[in-house]
Parts: structure tokens; C-alpha cells; sequence
């Protein structure tokens, strides 16, 4: 990339797929490794958790998470 702006951008857009498909260790390698630490960064993780423990909780055949 020709900007360390354009690089950052990218590295947020692969850390959401990342959250949203439930990679959340690996997520958080990524944003470790890319500098990506501040308080926004966990503000975006924070629904993504969430999300992730309610469809775990579904695949377990637990609805009471999701209705919360």
C-alpha cells in the first residue's frame, strides 16, 4: 500500500471480518501486531463478543442469552 493510512484501514476491515466470524484470538494478534491498540478498537469488539457467546449458546440449544 502507498500510505500507512490505507494499511490501518485494512487492517481494521480484516480485524471486523475476523470479529464477526467469531476469530477473536486471532483478532486480537492481529491488532497487537498492527499497532491497532486504543479504546475504539475495544469499543468495536464488545458486540462482536457478545454476538459470538449468544450463537454459541444457540448451537448449545440455550435461547436464554439471545433473549436478554
Amino acid at each position: 500500500f502507498d500510505s500507512k493510512e490505507k494499511q490501518v484501514l485494512l487492517n481494521q476491515v480484516v480485524c471486523e471480518h475476523l470479529l464477526r466470524n467469531g476469530h477473536i484470538d486471532v483478532s486480537d494478534a492481529l491488532i497487537n501486531e498492527a499497532e491497532l491498540n486504543d479504546s475504539s478498537t475495544e469499543n468495536k469488539k464488545k458486540p462482536f463478543i457478545k454476538m459470538n457467546y449468544i450463537l454459541n449458546k444457540l448451537k448449545e440449544r440455550d435461547v436464554q442469552p439471545a433473549l436478554e
